[in-house]
């Protein structure tokens, strides 16, 4: 059974017209934006961020690019171009990856996924190096390439008020995963949990 804490959001997510949430609201919760941003490039680690607001059920799906084309770097040559073509053709699918409460009427209004290049911040973090460690860091950020999943989804619901749990599919297509962090905000509940194997149904009214 998946297990379901009460969370208490530390950022304000914006309105359902912006499609999927965003979150940094004010300079002061950075930090916990660069801790998610962290975990979701973690190999095996991922988040979904689920945003109920009026009729619209909004989702968005982050996870490293390894785990879902099975290789980091950008794709080199027509057989790599290939594999991430065939890794984002179900995932393109939101209505078969998340299964909302039929009682709550949603119909799927947006679907969109793609491999991301992600900026490694990280060497670069104060702007003050002198010139052999900014040489040493751009070497350093040569050697290892990042890339992300970053899918978004969104369903209008008929009875969103009717809408109590999200049933997901998506770790049948990706690799190798630990853990999905899930963070919800509905009319009614803010909570967290996650999903792994085993343990695939977000209830959304603990």
């Amino acid at each position: 059974m998946t297990s379901v804490r009460k969370w208490h959001p530390p950022y304000r997510m914006l309105p359902a017209v912006a499609l999927v949430p965003a979150f940094l609201a004010s300079s002061a919760l950075a930090a916990n934006h660069e801790h998610r941003e962290h975990d979701a490039h973690a190999h095996g680690h991922g988040t979904l961020d689920i945003v109920v607001e009026g009729e619209l059920a909004m989702l968005e799906l982050r996870m490293p690019g390894v785990n879902v084309v099975g290789f980091e770097h950008a794709p080199k040559d027509d057989a790599e171009h290939e594999a991430v073509r065939r890794a984002l053709e179900p995932l393109q699918d939101g209505a078969s990856v998340f299964v909302l409460t039929p009682e709550a009427d949603c119909v799927m209004e947006h679907s969109a996924a793609e491999i991301t290049a992600v900026a490694d911040d990280e060497h670069h973090d104060d702007g003050h190096h002198d010139a052999d460690e900014h040489g040493e860091h751009e070497a350093d950020a040569g050697e290892e390439e990042h890339s992300e999943l970053r899918a978004t989804y969104q369903f209008r619901c008929g009875a969103p008020e009717r809408l109590d749990r999200i049933e997901t599919h998506v770790l049948e297509h990706l690799h190798d995963v630990e853990e999905i962090e899930v963070r919800a905000v509905t009319l009614t509940e803010q909570l967290a949990t996650e999903l792994h194997e085993g343990s695939t149904v977000v209830d959304l009214t603990p």
